[in-house]
């Protein structure tokens, strides 16, 4: 029997490809942080849902996310009426879109109409009111990587939302989002302005 083994090296974009997209967060990294009681039973589904989708689904097409399904699935509480103003606004959204390029990573993309690029609306959440604004690209465009108990979006600059909150209580929150991380523990937003504080909510420990 002979054996013919073959050494060389791997192609540094193939290699970066596998890696986590967004950053890892750092003992230095700031929050605004909020508690979500029983959300890991929610992203756990949508998590197993989304691998199956990009392991067999997405072998042979694209699959797609609604953004107002995504909200509905969180809101358990029903904060939000089915007439509230962001859920009419999520409903005109068009899908995004994912493909996949491997086992772990791959791309996303939704189109936004003019009209719809702009969002505001006062929302009241657990007692307080917020005004919320987003501003949407024409293309809202990443990558993406996953493992069965992880998802990380990272938006492309030029490609990415611009999120303002603003509370009675005078917080002022001010940027854009440059990668969202899901898992059963939480989900983190990381802010493209690193002197912005990131967000995070927390499925544990809700007081």
């Amino acid at each position: 029997m002979v054996v013919v083994a073959c050494a060389g090296m791997l192609d540094p974009a193939v290699a970066k490809a596998q890696r986590p997209v967004c950053p890892d967060p750092a003992p230095a990294d700031l929050y605004y942080t909020a508690c979500l009681k029983g959300g890991h039973f929610i992203t756990a589904g949508m998590l197993a849902d989304f691998s199956i989708d990009h392991l067999f689904k997405a072998s042979s097409s694209p699959f797609t996310r609604q953004p107002v399904e995504v909200l509905r699935a969180f809101d358990a509480a029903k904060v939000f009426e089915d007439d509230a103003p962001i859920i009419k606004y999520l409903e005109r959204l068009a899908p995004v879109t994912f493909t996949r390029l491997d086992t772990a990573t791959g791309t996303l993309q939704a189109k936004v109409p003019n009209e719809a690029r702009v969002f505001a609306a006062a929302v009241d959440v657990a007692g307080d009111r917020y005004l919320l604004r987003w501003r949407l690209p024409p293309r809202l465009a990443g990558g993406y990587w996953r493992t069965p108990t992880v998802l990380q979006m990272a938006f492309w600059e030029g490609s990415r939302v611009a999120l303002r909150v603003r509370s009675m209580r005078g917080l002022v929150f001010d940027t854009e989002i440059a990668c969202v991380v899901v898992s059963a523990d939480g989900i983190r937003s990381v802010t493209a302005d690193p002197r912005v504080p990131n967000l995070l909510v927390v499925f544990d420990q809700c007081g």
